[in-house]
């Protein structure tokens, strides 16, 4: 309970070294645990909806272009017209629109220049998929950096920046049991491992957030020190760290408002972290010394 007020009382930048300077460092810590709930909440849930957008949008844009076939007694069995050949050129049509629309909806168009970078890009790779070798007549592999054929009974990869480039192997070696692949069971897996998939990203982000903020309170703590040092101010490393924790409530509040409405440049938001913990540490009430009585 005394965490969570502290937690409401945080969020007065002033009162985080006017008030909670007095309270113990294990008050602190309990306070930092709900901020990296809060915080990992918040962007798990962001996260799982850009990572759902982006797959269910690609995966409704790349159904037309995906083949149906079957891997049988250790041999490629294609349903769908053969030979199957997806290119550079067609992801780009898939992957592009989609990113440049998700990057609008939840950037706000921060990585524009990232795809105007893979616009220019060609001829990178290519997956082929026939049975009967008439893709020879279809496209030229070797104007491609690397591609991925899939025939009959083998699969052959190339690489031009490895050695040796072109590497062979039979299915039979890699497969155990037979497996079948269509556009519509795909759509089924996708639409059922939303919510494991929201469960791993909110342990990964738990995880990452905790020892990050840990880290980051505890860089700002060193940097703060040197700047009361500079100033001539009484420092105790502790007390520093011990308000850098507290002080990454109101960093929390911007980093939520930061992601889901308004997008803030990284600098800016360790100068507001720093001015934040420096207040903070300004603000800690002095100790009062008794004044011994004098003689009349």
């Amino acid at each position: 309970m005394q965490a969570i007020t502290d937690l409401l009382t945080a969020i007065s930048i002033p009162s985080i070294g006017r008030t909670l300077s007095k309270r113990s460092f294990g008050s602190a810590f309990g306070t930092f645990l709900i901020v990296v709930l809060i915080y990992s909440l918040a962007f798990s849930f962001w996260y799982n909806l850009v990572i759902s957008d982006v797959v269910i949008q690609i995966f409704e844009r790349a159904k037309s272009y995906l083949p149906s076939f079957s891997l049988v007694n250790s041999e490629l069995v294609m349903h769908s017209e053969e030979p199957f050949i997806l290119t550079f050129d067609q992801i780009k049509d898939i992957v592009l629109p989609v990113m440049r629309d998700i990057d609008e909806k939840y950037a706000k168009g921060q990585y524009a220049g990232v795809y105007e970078t893979i616009e220019k890009q060609e001829n990178l790779f290519c997956i082929v998929m026939d049975t009967t070798e008439e893709y020879k007549s279809d496209i030229d592999l070797s104007k491609y950096e690397s591609y991925m054929l899939m025939n009959k009974d083998s699969v052959i990869t190339y690489n031009k920046n490895e050695n040796p480039p072109e590497k062979v192997e039979k299915i039979a070696d890699n497969l155990k049991r037979d497996v079948s692949f269509s556009p519509d069971n795909a759509g089924k897996v996708i639409t059922s491992v939303k919510g494991p998939m929201f469960i791993m990203i909110f342990i990964y982000v738990l995880i990452a957030s905790f020892f990050r903020f840990l880290i980051k309170a505890l860089i700002m703590s060193a940097i703060v020190a040197v700047v009361l040092l500079v100033m001539k101010r009484k420092s105790d490393f502790g007390l520093i760290y011990k308000l850098s924790l507290y002080a990454l409530v109101p960093i929390v509040v911007i980093a939520i408002l930061h992601r889901y409405l308004f997008p803030i440049p990284a600098l800016i938001f360790h100068a507001v972290y720093l001015a934040i913990v420096l207040i903070a540490c300004l603000g800690v009430p002095e100790e009062k010394t008794d004044m011994p009585n004098t003689p009349q």
